[in-house]
């Protein structure tokens, strides 16, 4: 049986809920990327909230889970919790693997978890520029793991002068401190932003000390995160860019809510690659974009002090995507535009668990068997009927080597009623 949603809603400068001072911001001067292009937010009928540079430099001193928990219908559980805490995404009711996470409109993922959820700890907040966040379903365009949103994470680019450097330093309470540096410019027709930051803290124990006399030992954390955004202009229609962003943490994790554990160590390695040419002639663009990510997860945990069925555990977790993608962006006339493209998104997870305990050793894996294949054809549709009358159409279609084939639609037409205020519909 297929199920219909049908929302109508009158959105109320839905674009900055933080970051900007409103009066002085209409929906026209907003530019958001939820159509895989760029628009501005007036011509779309989706809900958008947009957490924007100023935000994010008043935020410096918390996590990318942290701001994100202070947004409306988003609840990350272990955001306040000590860094490197294990955290669940809750997305408007729904759970993480419902809402996917984009870095510049790549998929992240690791596949090695069964949600294939993205870990936030891995991000550093100098190296991103802004965050959209799209609330509904989104899996016409973006793909079946958006059933409740999408979380765009659009980093840094280049830089308008031909050198310009940056420092951040800030520290805090559990010893914690953060140093991050930088540098991005353009010359001629080459542009770049390289950075680099490292976070340290001391920490609190995660594990709770209910008769207080245990001296449960405090959980640290080390991050490095690098960052390299490249691009190329070859001629007047062709362009090609490319990221490298490499996050590397160690955090000191305990055995449970109340217990204690000081040698549980967890150390997180996320990788992420792409390239992006994008021709442009005549109203037409043409994106070609290839993306390699991998995420490694290691635990150690030798702490015969605690007790239970082992003393001494270790688990390996990698998960690897390859996402192939070629869309075009075609404006048809001066108020029809066609968004049309196919994308091939490989995910492989490799596993490894050994124990030692009275019974003996213990060791298990998962090999080349876990793989999936999932080849999708999607097109949209925008139509600008009277000037601020617009209109959504949009249609996917899946081939999964395991679950099948299986198809999506959307309606969405929107009105803008001024520069602050739009009514739109929703059905999908």
């Amino acid at each position: 049986m297929k199920k219909k949603f049908f929302v109508v809603a009158v959105v109320f400068f839905s674009s900055y809920t933080q970051g900007q001072d409103t009066a002085a911001i209409t929906l026209d001067e907003v530019i958001v990327t939820a159509n895989k292009t760029e628009q501005k937010q007036s011509t779309t009928g989706k809900v958008i909230t947009i957490i924007d540079q100023a935000c994010l430099k008043r935020n410096a001193g918390r996590t990318i889970s942290e701001i994100l928990n202070y947004q409306s219908g988003i609840f990350i559980n272990g955001a306040n919790n000590t860094l490197g805490s294990n955290q669940d995404f809750y997305f408007r009711g729904s759970s993480t693997g419902n809402v996917l996470v984009l870095i510049d409109g790549i998929p992240v993922g690791d596949p090695s978890q069964i949600n294939n959820g993205f870990d936030l700890n891995s991000l550093s907040i100098p190296s991103i520029e802004r965050i959209e966040i799209l609330k509904g379903a989104q899996s016409t365009l973006w793909g079946s793991d958006a059933v409740s949103g999408v979380i765009n994470i659009i980093t840094k680019k280049k830089g308008t002068k031909k050198i310009s450097p940056s420092v951040i330093l800030s520290f805090g309470s559990y010893h914690t401190g953060r140093a991050a540096a930088g540098i991005n410019g353009t010359i001629s027709n080459f542009s770049y932003n390289v950075s680099h930051s490292y976070t340290r803290s001391r920490g609190f124990s995660s594990a709770y000390d209910s008769t207080g006399s245990k001296q449960f030992d405090k959980d640290g954390f080390r991050q490095h995160n690098f960052q390299a955004r490249l691009g190329y202009r070859w001629s007047p229609d062709l362009s090609i860019s490319s990221l490298l962003s490499s996050g590397t943490y160690t955090a000191d994790i305990d055995a449970g809510a109340f217990t204690d554990d000081r040698d549980f160590i967890a150390t997180n390695k996320n990788n992420l690659y792409s390239i992006d040419a994008a021709f442009t002639r005549s109203k037409r663009t043409l994106h070609f974009i290839n993306s390699w990510s991998q995420a490694k997860r290691t635990f150690k945990d030798d702490s015969g002090h605690v007790g239970g069925f082992a003393n001494y555990a270790a688990a390996k977790y990698t998960g690897s995507s390859f996402i192939s993608e070629l869309f075009a962006d075609i404006h048809l006339s001066g108020n029809v535009s066609l968004l049309a493209g196919i994308q091939s998104h490989w995910q492989k997870t490799d596993q490894y668990y050994k124990s030692s305990s009275s019974f003996g050793l213990y060791e298990t894996a998962i090999g080349d068997s876990a793989k999936t294949n999932n080849i999708s054809f999607y097109t949209s549709f925008l139509v600008t009927w009277v000037g601020k009358l617009n209109t959504e159409l949009g249609f996917r279609y899946n081939l999964h080597n395991i679950y099948g084939n299986n198809s999506s639609f959307s309606f969405n037409p929107s009105y803008t009623i001024d520069d602050h205020k739009k009514i739109f519909i929703s059905d999908f």
